[in-house]
């Protein structure tokens, strides 16, 4: 028999719990200052500098196992949720640090980037690298830097992994019980929202009554408008062919418009980029169908969005722009971020804060306010 949600938070939180056990000592070793002064210099020094220097390097495994589980605990506790906060402490760590260690490591990376950020990032990826072997060096190098990169795109990791790491099967009549509250409030029954319900909810109710205490005691407005912008945002995509005249594809055009610079897409550029440079004026006619006023629209001109304009005709400066919410249509398309939009509600809502604020947060809190303005 599958068991039930209860049961799983509760084995996912006697494995935490173990965890602890497991975690290796502490031990704080270190090369010293002779020591280190020993590798740098003429090696002459009693055989104890070479015990030492062994000893160390055997601890290397113990200390990033240590490092690597407090930072888990860390982050499970909601400690490390304030990513300013984390990187005021992060700065702590000295500039010089830069300069150490590429000569350190007789690797120089050649770049012109010069933030702090990026020089902390080159010197944990220096430390790695030495010690994972570079990508042509060795086959497991290669594949430790993939698993490092999938690590900064997994921001819905519950939904992929489950809620202890694992895939879960989860009861067919508790999905059955909690996928039909969530269509009632609009929302994709996703393994994130059944952990959260698990998480927040008191097990004296039922789970269809536990559900339902979760969107309306814990889910708020960010939460709801996400919802409502996820099937804006699909209903609009459906529909956007309407645009479409003469063998001009609205899609094409939007596309385009989105991977161009916009301050100099104009009808006829934009036509020249599809390869239909003859086209300028079929460009225009699909582009004002998607816009309020657009480009000397006709009166008989009919606009095809359903929700919000898509570009606008910028008048002064004689191009087309997306909107915010064209921004966000198109971004959702081709960046493919349509399972996280109502993940990134629940985050702000449940934590209040954006657990991972990157360049989709930014266009998916515009599109909102843009078409919440309308």
């Amino acid at each position: 028999m599958p068991k039930d949600y209860d049961s799983l938070h509760d084995d996912w939180t006697m494995g935490a719990l173990k965890s602890l056990e497991e975690r290796p000592p502490s031990d704080g070793l270190y090369l010293a200052k002779s020591t280190g002064e020993y590798i740098l210099r003429d090696k002459d020094e009693k055989k104890s500098k070479e015990d030492n220097i062994e000893e160390v390097a055997s601890a290397l495994p113990k200390r990033l196992t240590r490092l690597l589980y407090d930072i888990a605990l860390l982050d499970s506790g909601g400690y490390l949720n304030n990513l300013d906060q984390n990187w005021e402490r992060l700065e702590q760590v000295p500039r010089h640090l830069k300069y150490k260690a590429p000569y350190l490591h007789e690797r120089n990376p050649a770049t012109t980037n010069t933030s702090f950020y990026y020089d902390l990032g080159i010197s944990v990826g220096l430390g790695m690298s030495a010690l994972t072997g570079t990508l042509s060096e060795d086959t497991r190098g290669s594949e430790f830097f993939s698993g490092f990169t999938k690590a900064y795109s997994t921001d819905h990791v519950e939904e992929e992994y489950g809620t202890s790491g694992y895939t879960i099967t989860w009861p067919p009549e508790a999905v059955s019980e909690i996928e039909e509250v969530c269509e009632q409030y609009g929302a994709e029954a996703s393994v994130t929202i059944h952990r959260y319900i698990c998480r927040l909810t008191s097990n004296d109710k039922s789970l269809e009554q536990r559900a339902r205490v979760f969107f309306e005691e814990f889910v708020g407005d960010r939460f709801g408008n996400c919802i409502l912008m996820r099937n804006c945002l699909d209903e609009e995509w459906e529909s956007i062919g309407d645009a479409s005249s003469k063998g001009m594809y609205a899609d094409e055009i939007l596309t385009t418009l989105y991977n161009s610079d916009q301050s100099t897409a104009t009808s006829s550029n934009i036509a020249t980029e599809i390869e239909s440079g003859s086209h300028e004026k079929l460009v225009t006619q699909v582009l004002n169908r998607l816009s309020t006023n657009g480009k000397d629209p006709s009166q008989q001109a009919t606009t095809t969005f359903k929700h919000s304009e898509i570009v606008q005709y910028n008048h002064n400066e004689q191009h087309w722009e997306l909107t915010d919410y064209g921004t966000l249509l198109l971004y959702d398309k081709i960046e493919e971020i349509s399972s996280m939009i109502q993940y990134r509600g629940l985050q702000f809502d449940l934590h209040g804060y954006d657990r991972n604020p990157q360049k989709g947060e930014k266009i998916l809190k515009e599109g909102i306010n843009d078409l919440l303005e309308e």
